[in-house]
């Protein structure tokens, strides 16, 4: 069976996957994300391991096993950039919530600026 031509941001190759990808789905998915975040939280706080360490193995176990059950893969790389950018914003910004400003780190502060810039 031939592959239908590439004509969108993301290209399904396999016609089944289309009737997966709906409203509904992302939506159960995107909420699936955030319950597995907030418990990989939880659970982060017991074990001292980073919860983003846990979702990334997360991540990479359900790309194995999507893998090994060979379910089609959409082509995504379009959307890797924009979704990278978001990503390194996201961890900035947390970064910058968790920042404790005190009197005896000014001058850390200040070298740490001045080499970045």
């Amino acid at each position: 069976m031939p592959l239908p031509h590439k004509s969108g941001m993301f290209c399904l190759y396999f016609s089944f996957v289309n009737h997966l990808i709906n409203t509904p789905s992302i939506l159960i998915a995107l909420a699936a994300i955030v319950i597995v975040s907030y418990l990989f939280n939880l659970l982060a706080k017991k074990t001292r391991i980073p919860s983003v360490l846990m979702l990334l193995g997360m991540g990479i176990l359900f790309h194995v096993g999507g893998n090994y059950a060979s379910f089609p893969q959409p082509d995504v790389r379009p959307a890797l950039e924009i979704l990278g950018s978001v990503g390194l914003i996201m961890i900035v910004l947390e970064a910058a919530l968790d920042l404790e400003l005190r009197r005896e780190n000014t001058g850390m502060i200040g070298r740490s600026l001045g080499l970045t810039l």
